[in-house]
């Protein structure tokens, strides 16, 4: 003891004053709660049956298709519904709550296999779920009052476990009757076990220490427990979470089981009491499932089973995929007849794309006659006609030397010796040089630009030959032994077209560049988003600033003073991705008109935080990394990214609301995402709104959905373990988007959501080669109308059908052509 504790208890002695444990007397304070506090405590059961819900779906998925999963990763599941953001937005609607004041108790708990554990403070072990008595529990919070609610699901019951459970839910409905205004708990807690005494006495043994606690902002109010010795007399108001829990029990089969039903009840002075977490049934019916074949007769079952169109049929665990009705005990069906479900979605999906491909149809027609079929793309290509080396041989450079290469930079050509002639050639229709040693001989050949040549790494654009005599030179080849001075030539032909290459795109980029209007600086206090990097930086290794919101844009400054102004009528589309699993809170902006950053233009600008940063700086403390520090570190780490999702949300409400939605942001659906490669890298993509994007793996992918024609799934074949999937769009000059390499179980999932956002889409056993199909309707337009338009790819997916079975493997008769600049980033030009 310190001396100043020993100074305070000397000061107290000589007062008089006696010490008194505070505690009991802040319980007995807070066991009646207010108005305020139990809207809080509804919305707070709304939330438990919500996540219990999950519990039990995910459950009995993981039946419907056996797998074998472990506890702790069920409800590691269970718990993650926090940090997914579309889940918590639903939720959010959907209970009318804040999910900024949601939370857990603890972590969900999920117990099988004849090992239960019903304390509260129980965890999810690493047993593998099994299909025998399931007991899930769940405690949520909300504005930080607590509800428990806690189911036991049966799977292939025998009929004594039928009927203890009756027994046991019999005496949890007479608990919570019994919590009445003015009742003693103990005498509540005597009348439920004189029940049981009654129905079952061997029961009494095996039943937990007690029937239920007081609940609110302490998850167990110790001074209201329901026990033989506690005698607090009950009042309107009062909270409790009633429990019968029981275990050790056995089945006539000799296997162990235990069961508990949990209900978080509310003391009324009415009739009856509020149940908050009535929302998810527990009669015998709607918590026993059968997978095993029915014993009966066929004549006591006539209900179909919707899986298989059949009576009387029942499915075993085996065949997990389709469970059915028990006559023998009613038990109900597992969620869905997957089978049946599925062929009902694909119909109802294949009637909506036909009304589509009629639809798109019809708009192609009308498109041809208003002239706008063939969308015109801003031509940055100069005419070869308009690139010229020299006036007139006078202005050749002086001091040339003749039957040899010489290189002009000033001018940006090179001057070859052709039949002793000196003949200039600008750079720019140069399209590569090579070098080979041959002996004692070095030899350079130049290849040039020709028309109907691969011209597309150029940016010249080859008049129509209308005389057939007309002769492009295709290429130049030169000897000599002096190796030296060829090497040299080699490397400053490299050097001038990489120059006058890097001029060219600096011009198309300035003649892109559009002057943005100036930011209106709003007054007095503004939304503002401090501690904020930016990609990409305005300077050095990483932009640290403070991010504002402005009457007409938004303005981001970094400490050094560096500005970058965002206008809103220049943004395209505005996202804001929370972190769910990466750490990473971002608001990422796809500009109309880019903007130049570091010398180079930009449609992409995006400012984000690390949460993992942040949770490090919580404490800096060094300890020993036992597993309570690594929980610990787990909590910290999820208290600031929900901190940082909450800052940036507050950020984006208020943007929205300064701009009049002329920055709306989008949400990327992660439920939706899907794997694959649209760059060189696998990625995950996922839908929002308006687009389909990955904005956390450099370069950025952002589609927009509104340019999109058609979609088609190429390579889709039984035997392929993947398949890619190309985006054509209504402007026909513009190259389609292939993402390559996506894994088949994502296939449907794809389909469903283009269905839904009214997208066409077709699907082949190959690769299609575009660049010609496009070529052709761009070049015959009236043909591909009179044809069908987009109904041909139809035919052809008809035909790939007929044909699955000779696909021996995943080679194609087509091959797919790759984009010779070996990036396919589209989010860069928009246009």
């Amino acid at each position: 003891m310190c001396i100043r504790d020993r100074e305070y208890e000397s000061w107290v002695a000589s007062k008089g004053y006696k010490m008194r444990d505070i505690g009991t007397l802040i319980q007995e304070t807070l066991c009646v709660k207010e108005a305020e506090e139990l809207e809080h405590i509804r919305k707070s059961g709304l939330l438990s049956v919500a996540f219990e819900k999950k519990f039990v779906e995910e459950v009995e998925k993981i039946i419907d298709e056996d797998q074998k999963v472990k506890h702790s990763d069920i409800s590691r599941k269970i718990e993650m519904l926090l940090d997914n953001s579309v889940q918590m937005v639903i939720i959010e609607k959907n209970l009318n709550i804040e999910k900024s004041f949601v939370d857990l108790a603890y972590a969900p708990i999920i117990q099988s296999g004849g090992k239960y554990d019903l304390k509260p403070q129980a965890t999810s072990d690493d047993n593998i779920l099994s299909y025998d008595t399931i007991i899930l529990s769940v405690a949520s919070k909300y504005h930080g009052y607590n509800t428990n609610i806690v189911r036991s699901l049966f799977i292939d019951p025998t009929p004594d476990q039928k009927a203890t459970y009756n027994t046991l839910l019999h005496a949890q409905e007479l608990l919570i009757q019994s919590l009445r205004p003015g009742v003693v708990l103990k005498d509540v807690y005597n009348k439920v076990i004189e029940f049981l005494k009654s129905k079952d006495a061997n029961l009494i043994e095996k039943l937990i220490a007690y029937l239920g606690f007081g609940i609110g902002l302490e998850f167990k109010e110790n001074n209201l427990t329901v026990n033989a010795k506690c005698e607090k007399v009950l009042e309107a108001g009062m909270v409790f979470n009633a429990v019968i829990g029981v275990n050790g029990l056995t089945t006539s089969k000799g296997k162990s089981y235990a069961v508990m039903i949990a209900d978080t009840v509310v003391i009324r002075d009415e009739e009856h009491n509020e149940v908050v977490t009535k929302g998810l049934s527990k009669k015998y019916d709607d918590i026993s499932y059968s997978l095993t074949e029915n014993d009966e007769p066929a004549s006591t079952s006539t209900k179909p089973n919707h899986a298989t169109g059949q009576q009387g049929s029942h499915a075993t665990k085996a065949k997990a995929k389709a469970p059915v009705e028990s006559a023998r005990d009613g038990a109900r069906k597992l969620r869905s007849d997957i089978r049946g479900r599925n062929e009902n979605e694909e119909l109802a999906r294949k009637g909506h794309q036909n009304e589509l491909l009629k639809r798109k149809e019809e708009e192609i027609i009308e498109r041809w006659r208003r002239g706008n079929l063939i969308s015109s793309k801003k031509d940055n290509k100069m005419a070869l006609q308009e690139i010229s080396s020299y006036r007139s041989p006078a202005d050749f450079p002086k001091g040339l030397k003749p039957n040899q290469i010489n290189i002009d930079s000033k001018n940006s050509s090179i001057l070859v010796p052709i039949f002793g002639q000196l003949v200039p050639f600008h750079i720019s229709v140069l399209k590569n040089v090579t070098k080979a040693e041959e002996g004692k001989t070095t030899a350079l050949r130049l290849n040039f630009h020709i028309p109907g040549g691969s011209s597309t790494l150029s940016n010249l654009k080859f008049p129509e030959v209308k005389n057939t005599s007309t002769v492009y030179i295709k290429e130049l080849s030169f000897k000599s032994t002096n190796t030296a001075a060829m090497s040299n030539l080699y490397k400053e032909i490299r050097d001038l077209q990489k120059n006058v290459r890097q001029q060219t795109n600096e011009r198309i980029d300035h003649n892109e560049l559009k002057e943005q209007d100036s930011i209106i600086l709003m007054k007095g206090t503004k939304p503002t988003l401090p501690g904020v990097m930016t990609r990409p930086v305005l300077s050095g290794k990483k932009s640290f600033g403070t991010l504002e919101c402005h009457q007409n844009g938004l303005r981001f400054q970094t400490k050094k003073g560096e500005k970058l102004d965002l206008i809103f009528n220049n943004i395209r589309f505005s996202f804001f991705q929370p972190g769910e699993g990466d750490m990473t809170v971002l608001l990422h902006f796809h500009l109309k008109t880019p903007v130049i950053i570091g010398k180079k233009k930009t449609y992409d600008i995006q400012f984000y935080c690390e949460a993992g940063n942040i949770a490090e700086d919580i404490d800096f403390r060094r300890r020993a990394r036992d597993d309570y520090d690594e929980i610990e570190l787990e909590e910290r780490e999820r208290e600031a990214i929900r901190k940082l999702n909450q800052e940036f949300s507050n950020f984006v409400k208020q943007v929205q609301t300064v701009s009049k939605d002329r920055c709306s942001f989008e949400q990327p659906y992660k439920d939706l995402g899907f794997y694959g490669s649209p760059n060189k890298s696998n990625v995950f993509l996922m839908p929002t709104d308006k687009c389909l994007v990955n904005l956390t793996e450099t370069p950025y992918f952002i589609l927009a959905l509104e340019d999109v024609e058609i979609a088609h799934f190429e390579r889709v074949h039984y035997r392929l373990k993947n398949f890619d999937f190309t985006f054509v769009f209504k402007d026909y000059n513009k190259s389609v988007v292939r993402i390559n390499a996506i894994p088949t179980e994502y296939l449907e999932k794809i389909k469903s959501w283009l269905d839904t956002v009214d997208i066409l889409f077709f699907e082949g056993s190959k690769n299609l080669n575009w660049t010609d199909l496009l070529a052709h309707i761009r070049k015959k337009p009236e043909s591909f109308i009179k044809d069908g338009g987009w109904r041909i790819l139809q035919e052809n997916d008809d035909e790939d059908e007929e044909n699955e079975d000779e696909l021996a493997d995943d080679d194609s008769e087509f091959q797919a052509e790759d984009d010779e600049d070996g990036d396919s980033d589209i989010s860069d030009d928009p246009d």
